[in-house]
């Protein structure tokens, strides 16, 4: 069944057209199904694309996600909210999945709300602004099961200078041997509403992995510094790799590890839409059926332009 899609005003299609509705065919892992096909043939091809999904799967579970607001700086409640996936910017679009879903919330000056949205649809979800000053949305998946081939994991753990991984796959006898992972998506977003300086900022959500911002992104100008902090379980996490970027410069990746206290300093160099994400990832319980655990934490926020000062 075809699942029709609503843009709000404030999003334009390719054409630059708003407020239209065009389908979104059904998906799965954010890659778009098949249709049903009938007999012996369509069985064996239904296996052999499963096999091949679940095999290829790292390469799509490497591939970042982030929350895309409608606007960082929005004039009006409610904002937009999309998610995206992808190694490249602006990324695919993610449709809202209750399957996928387990917490999608904004805290804001005057507490706490749920972000709304319908299922299958982009936008994902429509946060409430109550008040001026910053506002944190924040988004957790459901945990997602995934085997990928030993070679390909492997690959993706290297890429991603996971240290502890990397020497604890490099004495296995059978590195081809596919390998089991869960992996859980802790995306956040800093929208602007008002005045900046008003009230708000980035406070932690209790998301198994998350990054905070210590420095207000809105209150700051290109080539000022931006203090993150990496909690694990609410606690700091020292030695992670913590990475930025902004698809105005997609081939620039700044890179830092997190001190004693969790905390990685970035200088960014422009304004505009920023991503700032992290990987953690540990051996799984045994009898979660799978061997590896993995969390993706990101953060999206926009840093002016200009001195906010001047």
């Amino acid at each position: 069944m075809m699942t029709w899609l609503l843009r709000t005003p404030d999003q334009r299609d390719e054409h630059g057209e708003i407020g239209t509705r065009r389908p979104v065919p059904p998906t799965i892992n954010g890659r778009p199904a098949m249709r049903r096909r009938r007999g012996r043939a369509a069985v064996a091809a239904v296996a052999a694309s499963a096999l091949g999904l679940l095999l290829s799967a790292a390469a799509s579970q490497a591939h970042d996600f982030w929350l895309d607001p409608g606007s960082f700086t929005p004039a009006q409640s409610p904002v937009t909210i999309s998610l995206r996936v992808g190694d490249t910017f602006p990324g695919e679009p993610f449709p809202r999945d209750p399957t996928h879903l387990e917490r999608f919330v904004v805290a804001g000056p005057r507490g706490v709300a749920t972000v709304g949205g319908r299922p299958g649809w982009d936008p994902a979800g429509y946060a409430p602004l109550t008040g001026a000053g910053v506002h944190v949305v924040g988004y957790l998946s459901t945990r997602q099961r995934i085997v990928a081939a030993g070679t390909v994991f492997d690959g993706y753990v290297t890429k991603e200078a996971l240290g502890d991984v990397i020497v604890t796959r490099a004495a296995v006898k059978a590195p081809e041997a596919p390998v089991r992972e869960l992996f859980t998506r802790c995306a956040k977003s800093l929208v602007s509403f008002g005045d900046p300086r008003a009230g708000g900022g980035d406070v932690a959500l209790g998301l198994p992995l998350e990054l905070v911002a210590e420095t207000n992104p809105y209150t700051a100008a290109p080539g000022q510094t931006i203090v993150v902090r990496l909690l694990h379980r609410g606690e700091p996490l020292a030695g992670a790799t913590v990475s930025a970027r902004n698809p105005a410069r997609p081939d620039m990746r700044l890179v830092q590890r997190t001190d004693s206290d969790g905390r990685a300093a970035f200088r960014l160099p422009q304004g505009g839409f920023w991503l700032v994400r992290a990987i953690h990832m540990l051996p799984s319980s045994r009898d979660s059926g799978a061997d590896w655990e993995s969390l993706w934490a990101s953060l999206t926020f926009a840093v002016s332009s200009g001195n906010p000062s001047e």
